[in-house]
């Protein structure tokens, strides 16, 4: 069975950075009780400058479990963004 995926209207977003190598995009979305979440954008460290004066994106995501550490997070794995409709 495919993971589903999951659309999010209206997120805001932080910190958003291209990895260490450049090809991936990592940055922090939150929700309407601005509560943050891990995400990131494999091989789409060249849409960074997309995010400049954006403050709302909706996204394509796919939700995984990251363990660190012994410690279980969720961390968002987009599939897409574009400027919050």
């Amino acid at each position: 069975n495919e993971e589903p995926r999951i659309l999010v209207r209206g997120v805001g977003h932080r910190s958003a950075r291209a990895s260490n190598d450049g090809r991936h995009l990592l940055l922090h979305v939150t929700d309407d009780r601005n509560r943050s979440h891990k995400a990131v954008f494999f091989n789409a460290g060249d849409r960074l400058a997309e995010l400049t004066n954006t403050p709302k994106i909706d996204i394509v995501t796919r939700i995984r479990r990251d363990t660190w550490n012994g410690r279980d997070n969720l961390e968002l794995h987009l599939e897409d963004f574009r400027p919050a409709t």
